[in-house]
């Protein structure tokens, strides 16, 4: 049942409601009610992923993405953004699907949505997680109010190379600075819990080789454990255990 995680994850915040008064029991059972009625092959759409920008609604309707949608072999959509488009997609998709299973939309919400603020490395520079935090609260509700409850940020990477561009969207070099900055854009975004207006976040890129100094981006490069338990895999399990609190 493991194996069935992005399943679950991709219905319960799309195709189930979840009621602040549910309890967990009641969420599981529902849950596995619906899968026992998925087939195999509803349930492997589930995990199929579609990237698509905001088209006209009339051109949009007949897209490949909407039409595998009705059929219950697309779980989720990146980069349709809207209200008006969302709205459409989930109003046509569940009256012409077997289960009625809405669609999960995701977006990168790295600095803001409709409201910008400053990159994730410049609000570091404040050192103030709270800032941080009401920041990304006003982007999760701003996105969730269109539709969109999936974003893939923050960026936990330390980054000590500024070659790479994406050094832009962490929050600086110390993995300190980093967890705490972490932790508060990730409370922001999800807020309290799922019935509130908010976003679920994905934790992005984690990958020791962003650690790298004087080499090109991809490539093998030396790191010795100590370095990086301390400097990188006890920041990311900040990160991980103080959102989480």
């Amino acid at each position: 049942m493991k194996n069935l995680f992005l399943i679950v994850f991709g219905l319960s915040l799309s195709g189930l409601s979840l009621a602040a008064n549910w309890d967990t029991q009641t969420i599981d059972s529902r849950v596995q009610t619906l899968l026992g009625q998925m087939t195999l092959e509803e349930k492997a759409g589930q995990l199929s992923q579609y990237a698509m920008e905001t088209k006209i609604l009339a051109e949009m309707v007949k897209s490949e993405p909407f039409e595998l949608a009705t059929k219950g072999k697309v779980g989720s959509i990146l980069y349709l953004k809207g209200a008006k488009a969302c709205n459409e997609f989930q109003r046509q998709v569940p009256d012409k699907s077997r289960l009625e299973l809405l669609i999960l939309f995701g977006l990168d919400v790295i600095h803001g949505y409709r409201t910008v603020y400053p990159i994730p490395l410049g609000l570091a520079s404040s050192w103030d997680p709270e800032l941080a935090a009401s920041c990304a609260r006003m982007a999760g509700v701003e996105c969730s109010s269109e539709g969109i409850r999936w974003t893939f940020s923050p960026m936990v990477d330390i980054a000590r190379d500024d070659r790479w561009g994406r050094i832009t969207e962490g929050n600086g070099e110390d993995p300190f600075l980093g967890g705490i900055l972490a932790a508060a854009w990730v409370r922001g975004n999800q807020g309290t819990n799922l019935a509130d207006p908010s976003i679920t976040v994905i934790l992005k890129s984690s990958r020791l080789g962003r650690f790298r100094r004087n080499l090109p981006t991809l490539g093998p490069f030396g790191l010795s454990a100590k370095v990086e338990w301390s400097q990188l895999l006890q920041g990311k399990r900040q990160r991980v255990g103080n959102a989480l609190v």
